[in-house]
């Protein structure tokens, strides 16, 4: 590792008010992982609910298993319903331990304290945009990182400046489609309906699915999907 990433390492610690043994320990790991033939790489699956992002990072996690990766496993805690697992609609009867976060320093932290070199992030979207910065940091040390989330919210807008971050500085940009619940096309969209009526332009951005009984989610193409 040369002396300029290693006198940056130091400084974000610093500036981040963390402790002088933490920074130590962080600049040490930093360089161990720099001795490794691995190189860094970030894979972002994107696209609209029920396309099956969480199922494709399922998939590389276990490839990544495969080929020898430790692998650690997080999501936001905004999304209750998964509790301290990864599971996706494909693979019902399947559970990954994922931990949960809403402070996307808590990886970062994780990565440098901990052994593992591959780290995989679902539901990216609701990360602030530091979660950008910080998988820049861990790619840098030669992480191979996958993250998923969506690219889009029910308006069709995107969705927030983490996931375009994201997909610009990554090395493949996976995008998904899914059926479109009215027509059967291909689907590119999410469409929030409340009681069955397509949600107005001025709704909340952000509402988990299943905090609400009236509320419901569906994958829609640019024809039908709607906002009143």
């Amino acid at each position: 590792m040369n002396l300029k990433f290693l006198l940056f390492c130091v400084s974000f610690s610093l500036s981040a008010c963390e402790t002088p043994n933490y920074c130590i320990e962080r600049t040490s790991r930093s360089l161990q992982r720099n001795n490794s033939p691995q190189i860094g790489s970030l894979t972002v699956i994107t696209g609209p609910m029920y396309s099956g992002k969480t199922a494709r990072l399922i998939d590389y996690i276990k490839l990544a298993k495969l080929s020898g990766k430790k692998v650690e496993v997080y999501s936001h805690a905004l999304d209750f319903r998964k509790e301290n697992s990864l599971s996706s609609r494909a693979y019902p009867t399947e559970r990954m331990e994922a931990f949960k976060t809403c402070d996307a320093r808590d990886i970062l932290k994780d990565y440098y304290r901990g052994d593992f070199n591959c780290v995989a992030i679902d539901e990216a979207q609701f990360f602030s945009t530091h979660l950008a910065h910080y998988i820049k940091l861990m790619v840098d040390c030669r992480a191979t990182i996958y993250v998923s989330g969506l690219d889009t919210n029910y308006r069709g807008e995107p969705f927030s400046e983490t996931m375009g971050k994201l997909c610009q500085m990554a090395d493949l940009v996976v995008k998904l489609t899914a059926v479109c619940a009215v027509c059967g096309g291909d689907a590119t969209l999410t469409q929030r309906l409340i009681n069955g009526i397509p949600a107005a332009l001025n709704d909340e951005l952000v509402v988990v699915e299943g905090t609400c009984d009236v509320i419901k989610y569906e994958p829609r193409c640019r024809k039908c999907h709607v906002i009143e």
